[in-house]
């Protein structure tokens, strides 16, 4: 399951986002992937879907296009080794509209 450390730095995370003004709904969906991944992965993870919403300027986290974001996130991260820079980077480049 999830280590303490990784619990207290997703809670100081959390804490970060939070007095910032976000809350972020890919934790759920991460939870039910447990064990998909292991602890440097769901940092990059959450890395990842935290710079796509700064990236497309997405505020409201009850929008349905957040959790779109972090289903395709989390959908990507299953495919393997990745950095949370390649991570966000093919989601974003997954958004764009496909030329006819």
């Amino acid at each position: 399951m999830w280590s303490t450390q990784l619990s207290a730095d997703y809670a100081t995370s959390l804490l970060r986002r939070a007095v910032k003004g976000f809350t972020v709904p890919i934790r759920p969906l991460l939870t039910a992937h447990a064990g998909v991944f292991s602890p440097t992965e769901l940092k990059a993870i959450t890395d990842a879907f935290d710079g796509i919403l700064k990236d497309l300027n997405l505020r409201d986290r009850d929008d349905p296009v957040v959790m779109m974001m972090a289903k395709l996130t989390i959908e990507l991260a299953k495919g393997g080794d990745f950095t949370a820079a390649e991570l966000r980077a093919r989601v974003i480049q997954e958004m764009k509209p496909k030329a006819l």
